[in-house]
C-alpha cells in the first residue's frame, strides 16, 4: 500500500495500466492478495506481462482503483482519471531496444564499447526523456533486420519484437508486410526508395576523345564548311584568271590555300586579288574560333576525365548486369515488384542474397565488376555510401523500383502504442527528423571533405602517354601514307624512265 506521505500529486505524474478494479466491499477492508496483470515485467505463462501481487486498504465501496506497475501500487481513481489515462512517466523503467547499423542508425566501437548515432538514436533518446525511461539495447547479431525462416519462425529483429523479447526498434523498417500479425508499426517518420548501385560507367578512352568533343551534327557541319570554302576558292581563282588579275596555276593551288586557312596554317604566299584576301581573312576568323573551342575543351577533358553513359534506366540495368546483391532477406520478396513489367521480372530472377558481406567489401566489389549491382537506399549515398560516389566509382541507377515509409516496429497491441505514437507525431511535425538528417549529411560531408578537396581542386595533372596516343597515331598515320606515297611516285618514275 502507498505511504501516506505519497499525494495524489505523485500518481499524476506516474503511469498505470488499462487494468482497472471495480472493488465492492466493507470500509477498511484489507485485500492481501489482489493480483494485477503487470504487463512491463518479463512474460510467464502470459505472453502480456506477469501477475503481480500487492496489498491495498479499501476506503470505499465499489471503487476503481488503477494499478501502477513502476512503483507496484494501486491507486483509487475517479472516472475523470480513468477516461483520461496516457502513459505520461514510466519511472525510469528499462525497456530492451533493438539497435543495430542501418542508413539512420551509425555505431563506432572504441575500447571494446559500442555507440550508436543518427537520426534514429536522437529519436530514441528524445522518446526516452520525455516518458522517462532508460534505453538498453539487445546485443547486435548477424539477422539484423531478420525475416521468415523456413520453419514458419522469424529470425532477428523481427523475431524478438514478435515473441515480446524487446519492446522496441529504434531503426526505421519499412511499412509492409512482413509475414507475421504479431507486429505493429509506429507513425511513419521518413520515407526512402529502394535503389540499385552499379560501377561507374568505364572512361572513354583518349583516342575518342576529340571526336566527342563536337557532337555529330557540328561535326557534319565542319567539314561541309571545309570542302564549301574549298570550292569557293576555287570558284574565286578561276574568276580571278579569266579576270587576268592572277596567272593560272596548279587547279590545286587555290582549295589547298583554303585549306590552309581552315586549319590556321601559316602561309608564305598570300593571295593578291582584294576578294579573295577578304575570303581568306574571314576563313581565318572562323578557324581560330572553331580551333580554339576544340583545343580547350580538349584540355579540359584530358584533366577531368569523361565517361561513357551511365545505368540509368530499369531497362538499361537489365541489359547490361547479371547479378544483383541483397543484404537483406526481408527485401527481396518485394525488391522488384511481380505482374508489373517483363523487366521487373527478369530484375527479380536476378536477386542474390549475401547477408555475411560487409557494406564496404560490398561496395569495393562493385567498383571492380561491371556486370553486378546491389539493392541500396538512396538516403545511404548522401551518407555512408558518399566516399564512393565522389570517386566517381559507384553510379546509383536513377529509376528506382520501391519507394516506402519508414517507422520503427513493436509488439502487436503494445502499452507503448498510443503514447509513443502521440510523441512521434509531435517530433516529425515538428521538423525534428529533416534537421537531424541535414546534420548526419554534413557531419558524413566533413569526414569526406578531404576526398573533396582531392578532386575538386585540381589545378594540375600530368599527361600520361595513354592520354596522347591519338597523335602518336596520327604521327603513325602520316608516315606510312608518306610511304605509301613515296612507293606510288617511285613506281610511276620507273614506268616513265621505261
Amino acid at each position: 500500500m502507498p505511504d501516506d506521505a505519497i499525494g495524489d500529486a505523485f500518481f499524476a505524474n506516474h503511469t498505470w495500466t488499462m487494468e482497472i478494479f471495480d472493488i465492492a466491499s466493507n470500509s477498511n477492508a484489507v485485500i492481501d492478495e489482489c493480483r494485477a496483470m503487470n504487463r512491463f515485467a518479463a512474460a510467464t505463462n502470459d505472453d502480456s506481462g506477469t501477475l503481480t501481487s500487492v496489498k491495498m486498504k479499501v476506503s470505499a465501496k465499489n471503487a476503481f482503483f488503477g494499478y501502477f506497475p513502476f512503483i507496484n501500487r494501486l491507486k483509487q481513481l475517479t472516472l475523470e482519471e480513468i477516461s483520461n489515462r496516457k502513459l505520461q512517466n514510466m519511472n525510469s523503467v528499462e525497456l530492451i531496444l533493438e539497435s543495430f547499423e542501418s542508413t539512420f542508425s551509425l555505431y563506432s566501437t572504441s575500447n571494446s564499447s559500442v555507440t550508436f548515432e543518427g537520426v534514429d538514436i536522437c529519436l530514441a533518446e528524445l522518446l526516452s526523456q520525455k516518458l522517462n525511461f532508460s534505453l538498453k539495447t539487445f546485443p547486435r547479431d548477424g539477422e539484423f533486420f531478420g525475416s521468415q525462416l523456413p520453419n514458419g519462425s522469424f529470425s532477428g529483429a523481427i523475431g524478438r519484437i514478435s515473441r515480446r523479447e524487446t519492446d522496441f526498434a529504434m531503426v526505421g523498417f519499412f511499412i509492409k508486410d512482413y509475414g507475421t500479425p504479431e507486429l505493429d508499426f509506429s507513425t511513419p517518420l521518413y520515407s526512402d526508395q529502394l535503389c540499385v548501385v552499379v560501377k561507374k560507367a568505364e572512361r572513354i578512352h583518349a583516342v575518342e576523345i576529340p571526336l566527342l568533343i563536337f557532337d555529330t551534327k557540328l561535326w557534319i557541319f565542319c567539314f561541309f564548311v571545309m570542302f564549301l570554302s574549298s570550292g569557293f576558292m576555287f570558284f574565286l581563282r578561276n574568276l580571278n584568271v579569266k579576270r587576268g588579275k592572277v596567272k593560272k596555276k596548279s587547279p590545286f593551288d587555290a582549295p589547298i590555300v583554303a585549306l590552309k586557312g581552315f586549319f590556321s596554317i601559316s602561309m608564305h604566299d598570300l593571295p593578291i586579288v582584294t576578294n579573295e584576301r577578304l575570303f581568306l581573312a574571314c576563313l581565318l576568323m572562323f578557324s581560330v574560333i572553331v580551333l580554339s573551342m576544340f583545343q580547350s575543351n580538349l584540355a579540359n577533358f584530358y584533366i577531368k576525365p569523361l565517361y561513357y553513359r551511365d545505368i540509368d534506366t530499369l531497362e538499361q540495368l537489365d541489359a547490361q548486369i547479371d547479378q544483383i546483391i541483397v543484404q537483406h532477406r526481408a527485401i527481396m520478396d518485394d525488391a522488384f515488384p511481380d505482374n508489373v513489367s517483363q523487366t521487373m521480372t527478369n530484375l527479380k530472377m536476378k536477386l542474390q542474397l549475401d547477408n555475411l558481406i560487409d557494406d564496404d567489401d560490398l561496395m569495393n566489389s562493385l567498383s571492380h565488376f561491371k556486370r553486378r549491382g546491389c539493392i541500396t537506399r538512396r538516403a545511404n549515398t548522401f551518407i555512408e555510401e558518399a566516399k564512393y560516389y565522389i570517386r566517381e566509382q559507384l553510379h546509383l541507377v536513377d529509376e528506382c523500383p520501391r519507394s516506402y515509409n519508414l517507422a520503427f516496429i513493436m509488439p502487436k497491441d503494445s502499452y507503448l502504442n498510443e503514447r509513443l505514437n502521440e510523441v512521434l507525431g509531435r517530433i516529425v511535425a515538428s521538423g525534428l527528423i529533416q534537421k537531424w538528417t541535414s546534420e548526419m549529411v554534413f557531419n558524413q560531408t566533413m569526414k569526406n571533405l578531404k576526398i573533396f578537396s582531392e578532386l575538386q581542386n585540381v589545378n594540375f595533372r600530368t599527361l600520361t602517354l595513354e592520354d596522347l596516343q591519338l597523335s602518336f597515331y596520327v604521327l603513325l598515320a602520316g608516315i606510312l601514307m608518306s610511304v605509301i606515297v613515296l612507293i606510288f611516285e617511285s613506281c610511276i618514275k620507273s614506268e616513265r624512265n621505261e
